[in-house]
């Protein structure tokens, strides 16, 4: 919703490029994280800002071309976020199962951090 984006008190006509330029942004903010290693919940966190400012710009597109290009992006991220949602779910499962905690595995023994990181490395 626009309210968890801070965008409530804006007017309804939010420009749709601005929220499409913002989606970017946090996308590849997002990008620079998942390349960066370690913070899979902060990239997620960007995704999903991402993807509600393109759903934002998709229900208040009237193109159709420019409306479907934004719907076929939707549509890729999505995907790519419920992987990361499900890697996330499964590393939780396996830090919690060993005491440590969070994606970040700030409680893990240095050992035990390490094979945590290369099974994931591996899904």
């Amino acid at each position: 919703s626009g309210r968890a984006l801070g965008l409530e008190g804006m007017p309804g006509g939010v420009h749709r490029t601005t929220l499409l330029m913002q989606a970017v942004g946090l996308e590849e903010k997002y990008r620079e994280l998942q390349a960066q290693g370690g913070h899979d919940r902060e990239a997620f966190d960007q995704l999903n800002a991402a993807l509600e400012l393109l759903r934002l710009a998709y229900t208040r597109e009237e193109n159709p071309r420019i409306k479907d290009a934004i719907r076929q992006r939707l549509l890729e991220l999505l995907g790519i976020a419920e992987g990361l949602k499900e890697q996330l779910a499964a590393s939780d499962r396996v830090a919690s199962s060993s005491g440590c905690d969070g994606a970040q595995f700030r409680n893990c023994p240095q050992d035990l951090r390490q094979s945590q990181q290369q099974q994931q490395q591996q899904q």
